[in-house]
């Protein structure tokens, strides 16, 4: 149907057209534990896989395919896009046919009119049409005169590839009106951009004396000739392949498509408490951190032995498991006649008993860890 492309009168000014008329959530799938989440357990590839979930995870059906139903007018639609772009970037011969219609006799001459009119339509393959009436013709029948040319368009054109001009001659001579109207196959060709010039241009130039209706309207169609252009194939179909796309992005996250690898699911046990770094502790290689031993032991309460001295300068006693270092007395008739006393290449080191603070364990020292519950010896001392 057409529309209104713009129009203007005496001292209101031009103004533009109205527009042309047109001819279920996922489940959280993650694989990273989450609060409340299940683990999950599949098969891809013949690989174990797993996935945490829903308590109510449901799988993959192939029932979810009867959703594609409700996405079928959205590809009808896109279809109808691309073809009605390839018809207007490729359309049938079209006679361009240029009408003057001066039912008020007020143009002096359309020579130069039809020159710039016909230029129009042999650059945008639009039939350009001027028409002038007088007001009395329409005031008392429309409300407006965009209703009037609206009804004229129709009875005037079959098809949607014209673009009316009409111009409203006053009773009075000075309250002049004009009002534009094109078929919706012309919008790709006149945009907003084109029709909001030639309005401007053509409402300052009838506002203007040195103009007469007749070169207002030629200067105002040379104009717009100079910067119209047809619109490129790809920008006629895009849009509709676009469309289509979007509607297929749509439909593969509703229709759960992205879930199928998911549909031979089962729950799966969770995985074993870990241990530090390790899932089981190794005696040999790690050690019992003192969180959990501190639990488990009986004795961690329980206070290592204190040495039996109190005085700072007293020698502790030494032990029946402890060596004592024998005494050299350097006034002995055994002694050797060197000045200096000779001290041992290796001399011997006393051992210390160590009591495992988790177990309570006696062990010596020299030993790296506990031989009974393998913690370090250093988390003895």
């Amino acid at each position: 149907m057409p529309h209104s492309s713009g129009g203007g009168s005496h001292g209101g000014g031009s103004h533009g057209g109205h527009g042309g008329g047109g001819g279920g959530s996922s489940r959280h799938i993650s694989h990273v534990r989450f609060p409340n989440s299940v683990r999950y357990r599949y098969y891809h590839k013949g690989e174990e896989r797993f996935f945490y979930s829903e308590p109510n995870f449901k799988p993959w059906s192939p029932a979810n395919l009867l959703l594609i139903l409700f996405y079928l007018p959205f590809f009808f639609a896109g279809g109808f896009i691309i073809k009605d772009g390839f018809k207007k970037s490729f359309p049938k011969d079209i006679d361009i046919n240029t009408q003057i219609m001066d039912e008020a006799n007020i143009l002096e001459s359309t020579y130069t009119l039809s020159k710039a009119m016909d230029a129009f339509g042999e650059k945008t393959g639009i039939s350009p049409a001027f028409l002038t009436i007088n007001e009395s013709e329409w005031a008392g029948q429309y409300d407006t005169l965009e209703s009037y040319a609206y009804n004229r368009y129709l009875t005037e054109f079959p098809d949607e590839m014209h673009w009316l001009i009409v111009y409203s001659v006053p009773t009075d001579g000075i309250n002049w009106s004009w009002e534009g109207m094109q078929g919706n196959d012309t919008d790709p060709i006149l945009t907003t951009e084109i029709t909001d010039k030639f309005n401007s241009d053509l409402q300052s130039m009838l506002e203007n004396n040195n103009y007469t209706v007749e070169s207002a309207v030629s200067s105002a169609f040379s104009h717009i000739s100079e910067i119209v252009k047809k619109p490129s194939l790809l920008s006629q179909i895009l849009p509709g392949f676009f469309f289509i796309g979007f509607s297929c992005f749509h439909a593969f996250f509703m229709m759960g498509l992205y879930r199928i690898k998911y549909r031979h699911c089962e729950p799966a046990p969770e995985e074993p408490q870990s241990f530090g770094y390790n899932d089981t502790p190794n005696r040999s290689t790690s050690t019992i951190p003192e969180y959990v031993s501190q639990q488990s032991n009986p004795n961690f309460n329980k206070q290592p032995a204190q040495p039996s001295y109190q005085n700072p300068f007293e020698q502790p006693a030494q032990t029946d498991d402890e060596p004592e270092m024998e005494s050299i007395d350097l006034f002995s008739s055994s002694a050797n006649s060197l000045s200096e006393p000779s001290m041992p290449t290796e001399p011997t080191i006393a051992q210390a008993t160590v009591t495992c603070r988790y177990c309570g364990t006696s062990y010596e020292s020299y030993h790296n860890q506990c031989p009974n519950c393998g913690v370090a010896t250093t988390y003895n001392t």
